[in-house]
């Protein structure tokens, strides 16, 4: 039973009671005298009854058709009770708070909308505005046009086709031919998401271009340093009346040279262009590091620092610390290297620092260029390579000079994870 209720229940019992007291009280006079004292008597009393309910009940109902009317985004009403205290008071300020602050924030969200309708509209990129609940504020054409979904104001992103993920959006619409990023701000105490995407067709199209262009010009100027002299010493020996032997078989084994060099190449170059995905665990690394001592000059040291295992794809990383050690012992050829290998983990991510106490590296711009070596008789793919072995898993690899040449590699503890990410 409500409280409106039982106040009318307890106002008709209160009547029915005096009513009955007053009858009581005249039961010995006239019927016509009983009559009119107890009419003289009652309507004071009921108008009594029904003023203390209105007293109660009529500032609810005004309170009710308020909140109802701003329910409805009506927003010039203004609800005056006259009396400034009170429970029904106290409820009115509370509510006209709320309305004051949710009018600041919808003041707010629109200057936030404006601000990006402004900026961002004509922009060809799409982009979407989001408030912290992910209802959408603001989507330029360029985002309704790719969506092709209604994008009306207020709309949840899952209903248009949007997925969370920890602290970024996407969309399916946005393939591998987009970029797409996620930016949270904060902007009066309220967190927005901004989600906008980058079409890479063309770019990727015009990296495709230039990748087969610096292919040719690498291929082409391989090829011409072997095949040139092979068909000077060939057109030579054709010019000749007869073979001398000798001469021929020296002219032989130069173009077998040649091509065993050009053959070497193109091996190289396959290797860089098709290396498989990783398969990773754990292994250890001082067999490894034995053999490798095995192969130094005289004097030469290397050291195992820091942990024994390593996580990855052993036939992989095996060959990134060969490369990078072999790459060591080739800077100071025939003096006695003095090499260190460190291997640690931090924040779920594992790193090898391999260094040396030589003169360091002489070019560190080009030094991960393919085919590009300051080395003499160098091939420039050890350390290509062993950076794509690393990107591989993940990762990535940086080089340094301090106190020698110093190659740092770092790549993810649960690399698998990361590749299907």
């Amino acid at each position: 039973m409500t409280r409106e209720r039982k106040l009318k229940l307890g106002l008709i019992l209160a009547n029915f009671v005096f009513t009955t007291l007053l009858i009581c009280a005249l039961k010995e006079t006239s019927l016509l005298v009983m009559s009119t004292i107890v009419a003289l008597c009652l309507y004071p009393q009921i108008w009594l009854s029904l003023k203390l309910w209105c007293f109660y009940a009529q500032p609810l109902m005004q309170l009710t058709v308020y909140t109802q009317a701003l329910k409805e985004g009506e927003r010039n009403l203004r609800f005056n009770l006259g009396n400034n205290s009170g429970l029904v008071f106290g409820l009115l300020r509370e509510i006209n708070a709320l309305v004051c602050k949710q009018r600041y924030e919808e003041k707010s969200q629109d200057t936030v909308a404006l601000l990006a309708s402004t900026l961002l509209s004509q922009w060809n990129q799409p982009v979407c505005l989001f408030d912290q609940d992910l209802n959408l504020i603001f989507s330029n054409n360029a985002a309704a046009k790719l969506i092709a979904r209604p994008m009306l104001r207020g709309t949840q992103a899952t209903a248009m086709g949007f997925r969370k993920n920890q602290k970024q959006l996407s969309h399916s619409v946005f393939n591998r031919e987009w970029q797409s990023q996620t930016l949270l701000y904060h902007f009066e105490h309220k967190t927005y998401w901004l989600f906008n995407a980058v079409f890479l067709g063309e770019a990727i199209y015009q990296a495709g271009i230039l990748s087969q262009k610096n292919l040719v010009r690498v291929l082409s100027h391989e090829l011409r340093n072997s095949l040139t002299p092979m068909a000077s010493m060939a057109d030579t020996l054709l010019g000749l009346d007869t073979l001398p032997e000798q001469q021929t078989r020296l002219v032989l084994s130069r173009i077998q040279s040649r091509s065993e060099r050009l053959l070497g190449f193109i091996k190289e170059y396959a290797r860089l262009s098709q290396l498989p995905e990783p398969k990773c665990e754990w292994f250890e690394l001082t067999s490894l590091i034995e053999e490798i001592r095995s192969l130094l000059p005289q004097g030469g040291t290397v050291m195992l620092e820091g942990e024994s295992k390593i996580y990855g794809d052993p036939g992989m990383l095996e060959q990134v610390i060969i490369n990078l050690i072999k790459n060591a012992i080739e800077v100071v050829p025939g003096q006695a290297p003095h090499i260190r290998v460190l291997i640690y983990q931090n924040n779920q991510k594992q790193f090898l620092e391999i260094s040396d106490k030589g003169p360091g590296f002489s070019n560190l711009d080009n030094l991960f260029t393919p085919f590009y070596s300051t080395k003499p008789g160098g091939s420039g793919i050890g350390l290509a390579l062993s950076r794509e072995i690393i990107r591989r898993h993940c990762g990535d690899m940086v080089a340094k000079n301090k106190q020698g040449a110093m190659l740092i590699a770092s790549w993810p503890l649960e690399v698998e994870l990361a590749l299907r990410g």
